[in-house]
């Protein structure tokens, strides 16, 4: 419920909401249906927005990254689609900021549009971290079972001998 609010209603600059914006929504207790303030809506999503980004803004000066995101700070999920959102991270941030989605990677392609969302670019983004470093962990191992002077013959014969019975 609350999620679908925030994704149908809400936005990260309040003050771009009429005052009287007015929506429906369902909850739980006595009354099915009662009315809220779109802006106040946004007044709530903003607030959190702005913890968020102070929280990352002190976590960049206490690492030692701070000089290395010079080229800004990619926003994914699905709150990163919010009206408002680039704005706030830039403002808060005061470096570049853009919204980041699955098909930004040229190694993504032929997803659903639905899981082209900057919603799922976290999950794209892990699931190629794993392929490349399954890739990895398979390549570098085979690098060092080559000799340096070309007789893999010798090496996989050793090792195939090593695996029979005395």
């Amino acid at each position: 419920m609350a999620e679908e609010l925030k994704l149908r209603y809400g936005h990260l600059q309040p003050e771009r909401i009429a005052e009287d914006e007015q929506v429906w929504a369902t909850v739980f207790g006595d009354k099915p249906e009662r009315t809220f303030s779109r802006r106040f809506i946004s007044q709530i999503l903003q607030a959190r927005a702005e913890e968020t980004a102070e929280l990352i803004q002190s976590r960049i000066a206490r690492s030692s990254y701070g000089n290395m995101v010079p080229a800004g700070l990619v926003l994914t999920g699905g709150a990163s689609q919010l009206p408002g959102a680039v704005d706030l991270f830039r403002r808060i941030l005061r470096m570049p900021v853009r919204i980041g989605s699955p098909v930004d990677h040229p190694a993504v392609h032929g997803l659903s549009r639905e899981l082209q969302s900057p919603a799922y670019a976290t999950a794209a983004g892990l699931l190629l971290w794993a392929l490349y470093e399954d890739a990895r962990a398979i390549h570098y191992p085979m690098q060092r079972m080559i000799p340096e002077n070309g007789q893999i013959l010798d090496r996989v014969g050793g090792w195939l001998k090593s695996l029979l019975p005395d």
